[in-house]
């Protein structure tokens, strides 16, 4: 199905930018713009990866994000040398592509950072979902996880702990005169 109308009045939404509004205001205009079914699939978006879904593209994104899950489990056991099997979402294909991803997340200066790319990770596998019609089911569905994505970076954003733990995430960035050296100026 396509919802010319309300696809089209989506406000923007990125990970870097303010929301423009949020789940629970999209999951209302929803109601009165998209099919029941269509609805429904929402809904199991909004609801998290342990929903039982019955929509198809509810189905394919639980699908997408267990492969990630999946991936990071196998990234942590094989360096902590555990067997992830007890932990992996079974059914779940192995996916190439996500587990580059994962392996290059890991790789990232601190966790925040790690968490970021694979948000953008996520980000990627639903524009590709929406696929080029900015009308269709796939496209709205999609937009309601972006939304969330965005959601959650803004509550980052706007924790003034986050500035805190930014600065203790990036110590180097603290004592940059004394070439990183975490002790310097601290009397140790």
């Amino acid at each position: 199905m396509e919802y010319f109308y309300f696809a089209a009045t989506l406000p923007r939404v990125t990970m870097d930018d303010p929301v423009p509004w949020s789940s629970s205001d999209l999951l209302e205009q929803a109601a009165m713009h998209l099919s029941e079914g269509d609805l429904s699939g929402l809904k199991e978006l909004q609801g998290g990866p342990n929903t039982v879904a019955q929509h198809p593209v509810a189905q394919q994104w639980f699908g997408l994000e267990a492969a990630i899950r999946n991936a990071i489990v196998r990234h942590r056991s094989a360096r902590r040398k555990v067997d992830p099997a007890e932990f992996i979402h079974p059914d779940t294909p192995l996916d190439t592509r996500t587990e580059q991803m994962v392996s290059a997340a890991f790789t990232a200066a601190n966790p925040l950072e790690r968490e970021r790319t694979l948000d953008r990770y996520r980000w990627l596998l639903l524009e590709e979902m929406a696929g080029s019609n900015t009308f269709s089911t796939e496209a709205v569905l999609a937009y309601g996880m972006r939304l969330r994505i965005a959601e959650r970076w803004a509550a980052f954003a706007d924790d003034p702990g986050s500035a805190l733990a930014d600065t203790i995430v990036n110590r180097d960035a603290l004592w940059p005169a004394a070439g990183g050296n975490m002790n310097a100026g601290t009397g140790e």
